[in-house]
């Protein structure tokens, strides 16, 4: 399956998923350190002037979801405490 066939990721949904991750702040400059790219990338990316690509709109999505797997496993340990 060709990239250019899944859907893209949006602004929003990047903007969205990043405030999750690092809090409403500075966000753009924490994503940008994280993914090795230039903050001006990431800003043109939140902004909606630059296309995001597939590869980072991945990323951003698994460190989100791991983001909530480690919650999960302190919320698990805290259940298993109360016991």
């Amino acid at each position: 399956m060709d990239e250019d066939d899944e859907e893209a990721m949006s602004a929003d949904q990047l903007r969205d998923l990043c405030t999750r991750l690092y809090g409403a702040g500075r966000w753009q400059t924490a994503l940008s350190k994280e993914l090795k790219v230039n903050d001006r990338t990431v800003r043109r990316w939140a902004s909606g002037t630059a296309r995001i690509p597939h590869p980072v709109a991945l990323c951003v999505k698994l460190m989100v979801f791991l983001d909530e797997l480690s919650w999960l496993g302190e919320w698990r340990q805290t259940i298993k405490e109360d016991l």
